[in-house]
């Protein structure tokens, strides 16, 4: 009746698969944990130590669930308290879970470990974006630098 819809279907041209990052899930692994206040941080620290403890009791934890747990933990809103549990084997991110659920008082920050972890929101999608950010833009170095001497 004198209407026409034209459509073009092509194929979309051929992306390269973004690297995979290492499986072997190596090295410290940081759990992220916040509250809105410290008794809030604490019980968060108290329901991940028995989750822990329950997953232990069922068998062997390996540093594939561990990895997970960071990676979820990672994920999730950051509250006004925060902590950050880091170990390589579920002994010790038990144990720093424990020591949160303890605590009388928000914990003063440790340093002098010579680890840093900088989680930049966007610029994580792929390995290696944030040493590219850091070469290539440097109002993202300048703020880099700025974290560093903090």
């Amino acid at each position: 009746s004198g209407t026409n819809a034209h459509v073009i279907l092509e194929e979309a041209p051929a992306v390269a698969p973004l690297p995979e990052p290492p499986a072997d899930h190596s090295g410290p692994l940081p759990w992220m944990v916040s509250g809105r206040d410290t008794a809030g941080l604490r019980g968060q620290a108290a329901r991940l130590a028995e989750l822990v403890r329950v997953r232990r009791a069922a068998g062997p934890v390996d540093r594939e669930w561990l990895a997970g747990v960071a990676k979820g933990l990672a994920g999730r809103a950051a509250l006004e308290q925060r902590a950050v549990v880091v170990g390589t084997e579920v002994e010790e991110l038990l144990a720093g879970l424990e020591e949160l659920t303890k605590a009388e008082r928000s914990l003063p920050a440790r340093t002098g470990s010579g680890v840093v972890f900088v989680f930049p929101g966007q610029g994580g999608q792929w390995v290696g974006m944030g040493r590219e950010l850091l070469d290539s833009w440097p109002v993202f170095a300048d703020r880099l630098a700025v974290c560093e001497r903090a």
